[in-house]
């Protein structure tokens, strides 16, 4: 499956690009909430069926309740009650800090509550 990843995509275009690829039969699209346009995202895949979304826990989200609110705030901003996956990003901070095993543990608590299929890093 080819995925389009949104974040050198200008907030300003992300919409077009986004509708052209759905138009276009892509299936997967990868953002993050430091791309600063998942609500172009979301606005663009509002009426869209079958696409996968892939959405990041950024580096900022340390603990297991921010982890959970940067989960939501995507959701919301994405307009959707769940995503394909949910994956850390920058992993390496998580455990240089020495949270990656709470807010992993929050990630399964999330992936059981079907807020989206997958986990990852």
């Amino acid at each position: 499956m080819i995925t389009l990843g949104t974040m050198k995509i200008n907030k300003h275009q992300t919409s077009s690009v986004v509708t052209s690829a759905a138009k276009l039969g892509l299936r997967s699209i990868d953002t993050a909430p430091t791309y600063n346009n998942e609500s172009e995202v979301g606005g663009a895949l509002a009426s869209a069926q079958g696409i996968k979304i892939t959405i990041k826990v950024p580096k900022r989200a340390m603990t297991p309740e921010s982890a959970r609110e940067e989960v939501m705030r995507s959701l919301s901003l994405l307009r959707r009650s769940r995503v394909e996956a949910i994956l850390l990003h920058w992993p390496c901070d998580f455990v240089e800090a020495g949270t990656l095993p709470s807010v992993w543990k929050e990630l399964e608590v999330m992936k059981k509550e079907n807020l989206c299929n997958f986990i990852g890093v």
